[in-house]
């Protein structure tokens, strides 16, 4: 486990360990990504295209994604594969149990979400 020195966050991931270093540092010790058209800035690049994406993009300037089986469009591909989910009862795809409760979820981030504000967080990351 990778265990950061500044609070008691752990992942299994060396990688999750350095994205998550850099919630300690102050603006002006890393790298800041700014939006060119707003105020946003963030420390991640991926959140910048993000936020480019889903602020300053309109839908006809993306490849929009749309669910076969309702009307639901979304300009990212992985929001489509979460929302499919929507379709598929629970005996026919991965569920995610809670250890500590009978919490279950077909999506991994809401486990993650129940945890850390239901039970302990270092059971967040293990």
């Amino acid at each position: 486990m990778h265990t950061c020195v500044e609070c008691d966050f752990q992942t299994k991931f060396k990688h999750y360990l350095k994205r998550h270093m850099l919630i300690h540092k102050a603006p002006d010790e890393c790298t800041m990504y700014k939006c060119l058209e707003c105020p946003f800035e963030t420390k991640h690049k991926n959140y910048l295209d993000t936020h480019i994406l889903y602020v300053h993009k309109s839908r006809d300037e993306v490849t929009m994604h749309s669910c076969p089986q309702c009307d639901f469009q979304t300009k990212s591909k992985g929001y489509l594969k979460t929302h499919m989910l929507l379709h598929r009862s629970p005996d026919e795809i991965t569920m995610y149990k809670c250890k500590r409760c009978r919490f279950k979820t077909k999506h991994k981030s809401y486990l993650k979400t129940h945890i850390l504000h239901m039970h302990n967080r270092k059971w967040l990351y293990k």
